[in-house]
C-alpha cells in the first residue's frame, strides 16, 4: 500500500519494522494528503508522522503502560509489574497470550505473565534462571511446564492459587490414581520408559486395574499422557483349527502251510468273505480219499499229528480322524491345544535282601507313557488386518509292543511355522505324510519265485500303510469383527435416536409413582421435554410413549438403600455395604464425590425383576436400570444457574459447580420441596432429575451394558428387533427402487419396441410393393422378350456401332438390321433374317461402299 500511495501522491511512505504485512482497511474520499493519512492511521490503531524531508513515517499506536498502574483481582488491589527489558506480552484471549522473551528471568516472566492474566500465584523459594522464546498463544498452566522443563521447578495449583517453587519441597508433590479401561495392569510397570518413572513412586493396584503415583504433578501428567497412550482395546483372537489325520492300509496274505504238530489239530477257520482255513488230518484224509480212484495213481493218508494252513485274505483300512477346535487367545499371547493318549506299562524290580538266608522282593510298577497331538499357536494381529500366526504341532501316536507288558513304542511328528495370512483367510499347515510297505515270505526254493505255481509253494505277506496329517487354520478372526454386530447394535442407526427416561419411585405403602422425560438426539444436539402428566400405572405409561423407543429405568424409594462408604480395593461395593450379602442377591449403583468418597446404592435383585417384568408385560422396553439418585447427578453440570444445593423426594445433594462434581447426597426421612430448575433456557421440577439424567447418558456412554442379566437379555433382544426392522424397510425400499428401474426399463423399451415395431411395419410396406415391382418388371421382361422389343433395343446398340463406321464419302440415310422380310409364314410369323444389314444412301464411288461393306463381313461385334 505504501509503494501505491507514493505512486499515485507522490510522497514517500515508510513503515516501522514489522508492519510491511499488516493488513489494513480504510475508506476515504475528497481530503487532503495530510487529513487522509491522519484518519487512515486512526483507523487501523497507527500514528503516522510526517519529517522535516516530506516523508511520512508510519508506526503502530502503542501506549507507554502506566507505572505503578494497579489492577483489582480477588479481593484486593496488587500493582501490576512493568515488562522487562526483552520480554513483550499481549493478551489474546480469555486465559491465552503471546509472548516474546530475550534472555529474560524465569521469575520475572511468570509474575508479567501472571499479573497480565489476573492470576494468583506465590513463590515458595526462589526460581533462578533465564529463557529465550517466542510464543503466538499459550496458557499459564502451559507455560509454566514449558518454562519448568529439564529443571529443578514444579508448580501445584491449589485452588487456583499456583504454588511455584523447587520441586523437593513436600508441598509439590500430589498422589493421584491412574486407571487404565481397556487392558490389564499387570506388567505394565515394566514396559514404562525409565525416563518417565524417574522421581515417581508407583505400585500396581490390580484390584482399582490402576497405578499409584506419587510425584511431581508435571511428571505424573507425563506418565498419565504416556498410559493414555498404551491404553488400547487389545484384541481377542478367535482361531478355528481343522484337524484331519488319515490314515489308509492295505495288506494281502496268500500261501499254502503244511507241517506236523505236537498233537491232532481240528479243522478250523474262515471260508467268506477272507479264507483263513486250518485243516486237519481228518479233514486231509476224507480229501485224499475223494481223489483215490480216479486214474491209475493212488494217494496215502497222512498221519494224526499232520495240518495245512491255506491263507487267502485282503484287507483294506481307512480311518479318517477329524477334530474342529476353536482356540481364544489375547492378540500377543500363545493359544495351545492338546489332544493325547495314556497307556501303560508293567515294570519289575526284583530286590535281594539278606545273606545267610536271602530272600526276594518283586517289586512291580505300572507306569504311564502319553503320546500326544498338541498345537501351539501364537497370533500377532497388525494395522493392515493381517495376522501373523507362529505355528507349532507335534503329533505323537504308539507303535505295537513287543511283548504284552513292554511299553509300547512311539513315533512323533512335530513341525514349526511362521506365517502371515489376512483376516479370515484359511491356510493349510502340515501334509506330513508317512508312508510304510512291508512285504514278507516263505517258501520253497525255485519254486516260489515261478509265478502262478507259487502260489502253492509259497506263503507271503504285504503291507501298505499311508497316514496323512492336515491342519487347516480356519478364518483366524479378530472377535473384534465378531463384535461388530454387537457394535452396530449399539451403533446411532439401530439404537434410536431418542429415548426415555423413567423414574420409578417406590411409596412406602408400595405403590409406585413414575417420572418420565424424553430425551432426543437431533444432529449431535440433545434436546429433552418432561412429561408432566402424572403416571401410576405402566399400562398409562405405553399409550403415552412412542413406540420402537427404549426406556431407560430408575429405581428409587422403598426397597433402595443409600449409603456412603470409602472404597476399599479389597473388597466389593456390595460386600462393603451388606458383609453377609451374595452378588448375585443385588444390583448396585455408585457415583463417586469431590473427597474420593463412593455414594452407592443398592438394591434386590428380585426387586428389579419384578419391576422388569411388569414393564415387559406391558409393552416397554427397558434396556437399562439404574437405582436411586445416582443418574440425576448428571445433570447439574447442564445448569444455567449455579446451585450449591438441590432438593428433590427425601434427597438433598450439594454440588460443586466449578469442579463440576458431588460433594455429596443426603437422604431424609421427610420429603423435600420440589425445586424448579433451568436447563437449557427449559423450566425442569426437579423431580423429574433422575431420568432427564438417565436420558442423557444413554447418549452419553457407549457401553449400556449392567449387571442385570434380565436387562441385558431385553437390551439385545429390542436392539435386534430394531435391527430386523430396519432391515426390512431398506429392503422394502431398494425392492420398490428396483421395480422403479424396471417400470422405467419397461415403459422405454416399451416405446422403442412400438418405434420399431412401426418401423418393421413401414419396411415390410416397401417390400410389397419391391416385390410387385419385381415381379411386374420380369412380367414386362417376359413381355418385351416375346413380342421382340427387347431384341430390338439390343439391335439398336449394334446399329449406333455399325453407323459410327460408316466412311464419310457415304451419306447415310437409313440402316436397318435384321430387316423384316416381306415374307410371312403361314402361322403369321413375320420371318427375320439374321446378320443382315440393309443400308440406303448415297456415295460418290462405289469403291467406298464395297471397302466399307468387306470390312463389315469381317466385322464380330
Amino acid at each position: 500500500m505504501s509503494k501505491e500511495l507514493a505512486t499515485i501522491t507522490g510522497y514517500n511512505m515508510v513503515p516501522a519494522p514489522g508492519l510491511d504485512k499488516l493488513k489494513v482497511s480504510c475508506y476515504i474520499q475528497k481530503m487532503t494528503i495530510d487529513g487522509a493519512l491522519e484518519k487512515f492511521a486512526f483507523a487501523n490503531n497507527l500514528k503516522i508522522r510526517k519529517t522535516d524531508d516530506q516523508v511520512y513515517l508510519v508506526e503502530r499506536n502503542e501506549p507507554a503502560p502506566a507505572a505503578n498502574s494497579t489492577r483489582q483481582g480477588g479481593g484486593g488491589s496488587r500493582k501490576k509489574t512493568p515488562s522487562a527489558d526483552g520480554l513483550e506480552i499481549k493478551k489474546i484471549g480469555g486465559d491465552s497470550i503471546s509472548i516474546i522473551a530475550n534472555k529474560v528471568s524465569l521469575d520475572e516472566i511468570i509474575t508479567t505473565v501472571a499479573e497480565e492474566l489476573n492470576i494468583d500465584y506465590y513463590f515458595s523459594s526462589p526460581v533462578q534462571g533465564d529463557a529465550t522464546f517466542n510464543i503466538k498463544s499459550i496458557n499459564f498452566p502451559t507455560l509454566l511446564n514449558f518454562l519448568f522443563r529439564n529443571t529443578s521447578y514444579s508448580y501445584q495449583n491449589l485452588n487456583g492459587i499456583y504454588l511455584v517453587g523447587d520441586n523437593k519441597g513436600r508441598e509439590m508433590k500430589e498422589f493421584r490414581m491412574l486407571q487404565l479401561q481397556n487392558r490389564p495392569i499387570e506388567k505394565v510397570i515394566d514396559v514404562i520408559p525409565g525416563e518417565l518413572t524417574r522421581d515417581l513412586e508407583l505400585k500396581e493396584f490390580q484390584e482399582l486395574n490402576g497405578i499409584l503415583a506419587g510425584g511431581l504433578p508435571a511428571r505424573i501428567q507425563q506418565l498419565e499422557t504416556f498410559l493414555k497412550s498404551i491404553d488400547q482395546i487389545v484384541p481377542v483372537i478367535l482361531i478355528e483349527v481343522l484337524i484331519i489325520d488319515i490314515k489308509k492300509s492295505h495288506t494281502v496274505s496268500t500261501g499254502i502251510e503244511a507241517g506236523l504238530g505236537e498233537k491232532p489239530v481240528t479243522t478250523q477257520g474262515k471260508v467268506f468273505p477272507e479264507i483263513d482255513m486250518n485243516l486237519g488230518a481228518q479233514s486231509i484224509n476224507n480229501l485224499i480219499n475223494s481223489f483215490n480212484g480216479f486214474g491209475t495213481v493212488k494217494i496215502g493218508k497222512v498221519t494224526p499229528n499232520f495240518y495245512l494252513n491255506l491263507k487267502a485274505m485282503e484287507n483294506d483300512g481307512f480311518i479318517n480322524i477329524r477334530s474342529t477346535p476353536k482356540l481364544s487367545t489375547l492378540n500377543g499371547h500363545e493359544a495351545s491345544l492338546s489332544i493325547g493318549n495314556t497307556e501303560y506299562y508293567l515294570e519289575e524290580q526284583s530286590n535281594i535282601y539278606g545273606s545267610l538266608s536271602a530272600q526276594q522282593t518283586i517289586t512291580r510298577n505300572y507306569k504311564s507313557v502319553t503320546a500326544e497331538l498338541s498345537v501351539k499357536i501364537k497370533p500377532v494381529v497388525s494395522g493392515d488386518d493381517q495376522i501373523t500366526l507362529e505355528v507349532e504341532v507335534n503329533q505323537g501316536d504308539f507303535t505295537e509292543r513287543i511283548s504284552k507288558y513292554a511299553p509300547p513304542g512311539e513315533v512323533s511328528r512335530k513341525f514349526k511355522s511362521l506365517i502371515r495370512v489376512k483376516n479370515q483367510e484359511m491356510v493349510l499347515l502340515g501334509g506330513l505324510e508317512e508312508k510304510r510297505k512291508r512285504e514278507s515270505g516263505s517258501g520253497v526254493p525255485l519254486l516260489a519265485r515261478i509265478p502262478v505255481i507259487k502260489w502253492l509253494f509259497s506263503s507271503n505277506t504285504s503291507e501298505k500303510t499311508n497316514s496323512k496329517l492336515n491342519i487347516f487354520i480356519n478364518q483366524p478372526l479378530s472377535i473384534k469383527n465378531w463384535q461388530m454386530l454387537e457394535r452396530y447394535l449399539n451403533s446411532r442407526f439401530v439404537k434410536n435416536s431418542s429415548v426415555y427416561g423413567m423414574y420409578c419411585h417406590i411409596g412406602n405403602d408400595g405403590e409406585n409413582t413414575f417420572a418420565l422425560v424424553y430425551v432426543e438426539n437431533k444432529k449431535g444436539l440433545l434436546s429433552f421435554e418432561c412429561i408432566y402428566t402424572p403416571f401410576n400405572h405402566l399400562d398409562e405409561i405405553k399409550v403415552a410413549i412412542k413406540k420402537d423407543v427404549p426406556i431407560y429405568l430408575i429405581v428409587d424409594g422403598k426397597g433402595v438403600l443409600l449409603k456412603k462408604i470409602i472404597p476399599d480395593p479389597d473388597k466389593a461395593i456390595i460386600k462393603q455395604i451388606i458383609p453377609s450379602a451374595q452378588d448375585h442377591e443385588f444390583i448396585s449403583d455408585h457415583i463417586s464425590t469431590r473427597d474420593k468418597s463412593i455414594i452407592a446404592a443398592l438394591a434386590r435383585t428380585d426387586l428389579l425383576t419384578d419391576i422388569v417384568i411388569q414393564c415387559k408385560e406391558a409393552g416397554l422396553n427397558v434396556i437399562h436400570v439404574s437405582l436411586g439418585p445416582i443418574k440425576a447427578c448428571k445433570v447439574p453440570g447442564y445448569y444455567k444457574e449455579l446451585r450449591q444445593t438441590i432438593n428433590f423426594g427425601n434427597y438433598s445433594i450439594t454440588y460443586d459447580s466449578e469442579n463440576d462434581a458431588v460433594n455429596d447426597i443426603i437422604k431424609t426421612d421427610q420429603n423435600q420441596p420440589f425445586e424448579i430448575l433451568k436447563i437449557d433456557y427449559q423450566q425442569v421440577k426437579s423431580f423429574y432429575m433422575p431420568a432427564l439424567g438417565a436420558g442423557m447418558e444413554f447418549f452419553i456412554e457407549e457401553n449400556h451394558d449392567c449387571d442385570f442379566n434380565l436387562v441385558n437379555t431385553n437390551r439385545k433382544e429390542f436392539l435386534s428387533s430394531i435391527l430386523v426392522k430396519k432391515l426390512g424397510i431398506g429392503m422394502g425400499i431398494l425392492v420398490f427402487l428396483i421395480l422403479m428401474i424396471n417400470t422405467l426399463f419397461y415403459f422405454h423399451y416399451t416405446d422403442q419396441l412400438n418405434q420399431l415395431e412401426g418401423k418393421i411395419s413401414g419396411d415390410k410396406n416397401i417390400l410389397v410393393v419391391l416385390d410387385s415391382l419385381k415381379k411386374e418388371v420380369k412380367w414386362k421382361e417376359k413381355f418385351m422378350k416375346e413380342t421382340g422389343i427387347l431384341k430390338n433395343s439390343r439391335f439398336s446398340f449394334y446399329a449406333d456401332r455399325i453407323a459410327k463406321t460408316v466412311p464419310i464419302s457415304i451419306s447415310l440415310e437409313k440402316l436397318d438390321i435384321n430387316p423384316i422380310i416381306g415374307k410371312v409364314r403361314s402361322n403369321k410369323e413375320v420371318l427375320v433374317e439374321p446378320n443382315k444389314v440393309r443400308i440406303e444412301g448415297y456415295t460418290k464411288s462405289s469403291v467406298s461402299l464395297n471397302d466399307w461393306v468387306k470390312s463389315m463381313e469381317n466385322w464380330n461385334g
